[in-house]
Parts: C-alpha cells; sequence; structure tokens
C-alpha cells in the first residue's frame, strides 16, 4: 500500500514540476516572434502532456468518483495539450490572430469538460453522510 501512495505522489509532484516548467518558459517562448520552433517550449509542453497522463492514468479514484473525474481529466488534458497546439501553430507560420482564437476556443471547450465533472462531483458528494463532508 505504502508504495502506491508513493507513486501517486511522485506523479502529482512531475505534473507540479511540469506546470512550473511551462510557466517559466512562457517568456523564453514570447520572445521567439520569427516563428521558428522554440524547442524549450517543445519539450516543456510535451512534458506537460506527459505528466497530465500520468496522471489520468493513475488510480486515484474508484466508481463512480473515478467516473465524474474524467471529465476533469479531460479539461486538464485539453489545457495542457492547447500549449502544445499552440507552439506547434506558430512555428507551422499560422497567423497570430487565428492562433488566439483556436487557443481561448479550446479553453472554452476545456471549462465546459471541467466545469461539468466539478458538477458531477458535487453530485456525488451531496449523496456522502455529513460526517464524511465536515471539513
Amino acid at each position: 500500500m505504502e508504495g502506491k501512495k508513493g507513486s501517486k505522489t511522485a506523479i502529482l509532484v512531475l505534473v507540479i514540476v511540469a506546470a512550473l516548467l511551462v510557466m517559466l518558459s512562457i517568456p523564453v517562448f514570447a520572445q521567439n516572434s520569427n516563428n521558428q520552433l522554440s524547442m524549450i517550449a517543445l519539450v516543456l509542453d510535451t512534458v506537460l502532456v506527459g505528466g497530465v497522463l500520468s496522471l489520468y492514468l493513475g488510480d486515484f479514484f474508484e466508481g463512480k468518483l473515478k467516473k465524474a473525474f474524467f471529465f476533469v481529466f479531460v479539461a486538464i488534458f485539453i489545457f495542457a495539450v492547447n500549449h502544445l497546439i499552440e507552439t506547434l501553430l506558430l512555428f507551422a507560420g499560422v497567423e497570430h490572430f487565428m492562433n488566439e482564437i483556436i487557443h481561448r476556443g479550446l479553453h472554452l471547450i476545456a471549462l465546459g469538460f471541467l466545469f461539468y465533472g466539478f458538477y458531477r462531483v458535487n453530485s456525488i458528494c451531496k449523496t456522502l453522510p455529513k460526517k464524511y463532508l465536515k471539513g
């Protein structure tokens, strides 16, 4: 049991580190305005997507809660892949305005999944006995 808990913690740490690395790479990539592929941005975006996939494939939830969190994981995955898509579209020469429209559209789709996933989690929590909901 302890090994499983340790691996879950390691996956969570990987996702957090990947997210922080992507956040730190934003200023580096913002300076690359001549449509050249930034290897730093590409690698960090790929690490973020891998971290999200690792988090999803872990056994964190079971039963109805796992089904509800599926939508949350889809949202997180879209957010992660969205960075990768933006990086690749900039490299492909897609104009900045169109790239931003695509980026924001994917964010709206991800938010829909996120809200629906948390709605389902909330529905499950309402069925739990009060003793489990005390903070």
